[in-house]
């Protein structure tokens, strides 16, 4: 099977997050690079910062590996694995990997920012069926009703690190990640939704 330059570009950036660390790990071991995290996600669809309030009803979770770059810890690659469900549209599962710039403020405050690419698998609701338009036009109720697309992540985060007497650093963190769907369908070239998320991230005593 012959992949597409998405999917090749796709495969490049997955590499990158799980295997970046082997040109570092003279300078520091692995774990002392990595930050796992959790994070309870609320979707809504739409433009950016408008409909917030639907999310309540459409809950998910994903779990987060983050690998840092450099010695401060403010560059970093991300791998996201999350679930989705929405009341109206069905469920959904996505893994993407950004790119991710988290400095310290103030000693503990670590806004951030991250672009990256990903994939969502999303299965239709059947009180609420995808449709799709036939040779004529016409709208119909689609063959598939799960259906594979590409994402274009941008996320804004804010967290506040506290550092635990016996070395660990835990970072409760809210995020909200705008999240176009690329080739949605006919009527929709990019799809916008957006995920308003709360969290924890977690990183481990250093060796």
């Amino acid at each position: 099977m012959q992949l597409s330059p998405l999917g090749r570009l796709m495969l490049l950036a997955l590499g990158v997050a799980l295997l970046g660390p082997a040109s570092a790990r003279a300078q520091a071991p692995l774990l002392d690079r990595l930050t796992v995290g959790l994070k309870l996600t609320s979707q809504a669809y739409g433009l950016p910062f408008r409909n917030v309030g639907q999310g309540r009803r459409n809950l998910g979770v994903a779990a987060e590996l983050s690998y840092a770059y450099n010695s401060r810890q403010t560059l970093l690659q991300t791998l996201q694995l999350g679930v989705q469900h929405h009341r109206e549209h069905g469920n959904q599962y996505s893994v993407n990997t950004q790119l991710a710039y988290r400095p310290t403020l103030l000693g503990r405050l670590e806004p951030g920012v991250a672009l990256g690419l990903g994939r969502v698998y999303s299965f239709a609701n059947p009180r609420n069926p995808v449709y799709e338009q036939d040779g004529s036009g016409t709208w119909r109720k689609s063959a598939r009703q799960h259906r594979g697309h590409w994402q274009a992540p941008l996320s804004l985060s804010l967290g506040y690190r506290v550092q635990r007497s016996e070395g660990m650093q835990v970072t409760p963190f809210v995020d909200y990640q705008i999240t176009p769907i690329i080739n949605y369908n006919e009527a929709f070239v990019a799809f916008p939704y957006s995920l308003l998320s709360v969290g924890m991230r977690v990183k481990l005593p250093q060796s």
